[in-house]
């Protein structure tokens, strides 16, 4: 996963960004679908034989409607955003 390989040591640049574009197009995809999901942090990234990352872990998950109106939430403490 992304945060054993975080845990290598530095990333070079150009990986770094092609590993942050291929969660965003997970999440932007996930969102197209409607779910928020809620618990995004480098153990849920896994990577392919090519390295590239696979979103996992949508236990949380919520769709948009439940995420508005204020439900349970969750996560993983030191990746969620302050408020």
């Amino acid at each position: 996963n992304l945060a054993d390989r975080i845990a290598q040591g530095p990333l070079p640049w150009r990986e770094a960004v092609r590993l942050a574009a291929g969660v965003a197009d997970a999440l932007g995809f996930a969102h197209d679908q409607g779910f928020v999901h809620r618990d995004i942090k480098p153990a849920n990234a896994l990577l392919d034989k090519d390295g590239r990352p696979l979103l996992t872990d949508f236990g949380i998950a919520a769709t948009f409607d439940e995420a508005q109106k204020g439900g349970p939430g969750g996560g993983t403490l030191p990746f969620m955003a302050p408020e």
